[in-house]
């Protein structure tokens, strides 16, 4: 099946590629300073954060307005009208998103899996049908949704169209997010951020809880670091993608709060984490560590790259780093403090089509591989990287576009201008599932679909449409998230 395109968006395709080719040679930025040697601004207990003056508001040079308000309109019109999943007894009667589905489907083929199979049916009456009770949910699509939903509505304040599910939405979310407790920190400036865009402090007390579920929970001050253990994990295990987010999140809480403890363990943190977690050849951060403490509860300057999780701890994915620098740019946006910025920058170098410092840029087709996988076995022995380009991660690797949109937020707009027109095309053209109204999970290097086990992958799934969607705003928002 090829997918169709957006006739009002074609021309942009031509600036998606561009003419880099390869690794270049581009200078190399600047190291972080330890955070421990560099003064940072005081906060006051009580008062405003340092400001950022932030920048104009755009579309990015890789699209017209009419195009990216057009894909908004036409996902969320598609998530509206098949994404509510209704199943007895699910959220206490409210329902979920789905997972994915595929649109245009009799019945509406629903919850695909990598057998792949279908989880459940909805006919025309509406009423689930599933191989499994409850169907499989994801609660931080939720939150994704009621974002974009917000968002749409910040902009288009005389718009009434998405208002129904904005109030579905919200109480679905308040209830699914009452106790957060999610090491994803991402999910700490989403929930500022609806504050922000809604007026409503329910998700704003909801991040001063994750803030401090990651200040009392998940921060050791006898390292000076965030982390995790479990049974086959005794010693220690992060996610670098997670404990960048939870630093930034302290910084922000601490800085709206005037918590000087939040503020002193995000900085701790984060030099822990670039002493102890970051390939400093490759601007880099890994899945994952493991082993972060010697057997005699010493820290182990030589961690290795963690098994047993969702993904190999040795890969690199471009949207982990594009959501790490989104969020140390948060950082310094709430603190004034430029030093989460350097390092954000830094990580925003490395994946540019000029510097493509892992190789992750596709310069046939535009757009990143689905990943770089080390070969070595830890910190001290990284090896090096080999890239895995026989699917590209579509609508996620969009999160790039919001990073660079942030980024012009606190003076960088000029350094990512490429960058942006290139995402920015990618996210109304080739990435955009027109027939299907969405954007799937993956796709083939050429963005056709991709075959798993021969049946092309053709459902829309709320994850990436989210990302998507929070990417396209971003574009009109002169404070994106």
């Amino acid at each position: 099946m090829r997918r169709m395109r957006l006739a009002l968006v074609a021309v942009v395709a031509l600036c998606v590629s561009g003419c880099s080719s390869g690794r270049a040679t581009g200078a190399t930025p600047s190291p972080l300073a330890p955070l421990s040697s560099v003064a940072g601004p005081s906060v006051v207990a009580g008062g405003d954060a340092p400001s950022v003056t932030p920048g104009a508001p755009d579309t990015g040079t890789g699209a017209p307005a009419s195009a990216a308000l057009q894909v908004e309109q036409d996902v969320l019109a598609n998530i509206g009208q098949n994404g509510w999943d209704s199943a007895a007894g699910l959220n206490g009667g409210l329902g979920q998103l789905w997972i994915n589905w595929r649109t245009g489907s009799t019945p509406l083929s629903t919850n695909w899996n990598n057998v792949p199979a279908a989880e459940c049916t909805v006919g025309g009456g509406g009423t689930p049908q599933c191989t499994s009770s409850p169907p499989r949910t994801d609660r931080l699509t939720d939150l994704r949704y009621l974002h974009a939903l917000a968002l749409y509505r910040n902009q288009h304040p005389g718009d009434t169209r998405f208002d129904a599910q904005f109030s579905r939405w919200a109480g679905i979310v308040k209830s699914l997010w009452g106790r957060p407790r999610d090491e994803r920190g991402w999910t700490y400036e989403v929930l500022v951020d609806i504050t922000r865009l809604t007026g409503d402090g329910f998700y704003a007390a909801a991040a001063a809880q994750q803030a401090h579920y990651y200040s009392a929970t998940v921060f050791h001050a006898s390292c000076g670091c965030l982390y995790f253990t479990d049974t086959a994990h005794p010693r220690g295990f992060y996610r670098p993608v997670d404990t960048v987010e939870e630093a930034a999140a302290l910084a922000e809480e601490g800085a709206r709060t005037g918590n000087q403890t939040y503020i002193a363990q995000a900085r701790t943190a984060l030099q822990f984490l670039l002493a102890h977690g970051y390939l400093r050849a490759w601007h880099a951060f890994p899945y994952a560590w493991d082993q972060v403490l010697n057997a005699d509860g010493s820290v182990n300057s030589s961690p290795v790259f963690a098994a047993g999780l969702p993904n190999a701890g040795q890969e690199v994915r471009v949207i982990w780093l594009a959501q790490e620098a989104q969020t140390l740019l948060h950082a310094t946006r709430a603190t004034g403090d430029t030093r989460y910025s350097t390092l954000a920058t830094e990580l925003l170098d490395a994946i540019t089509p000029a510097q493509n410092t892992l190789g992750l840029w596709d310069s046939a087709h535009g757009g990143y591989c689905e990943k770089a996988t080390f070969s070595g076995s830890g910190l001290a022995q990284p090896g090096s990287p080999s890239v895995g380009c026989s699917k590209k991660e579509a609508g996620r690797q969009l999160v790039v576009l919001d990073a660079v949109r942030v980024a012009a937020t606190v003076g960088l707009g000029s350094r990512y201008a490429d960058l942006q027109q290139r995402m920015t095309a990618l996210a109304v053209g080739p990435d955009y599932y027109s027939h299907g109204a969405g954007y799937v999970y993956e796709v083939a290097p050429d963005y056709s679909l991709f075959l798993n086990h021969s049946v092309p992958e053709d459902w829309v799934t709320t994850e990436a449409d989210g990302i998507a969607l929070e990417a396209l705003f971003a574009l009109s928002d002169p404070s994106p998230w």
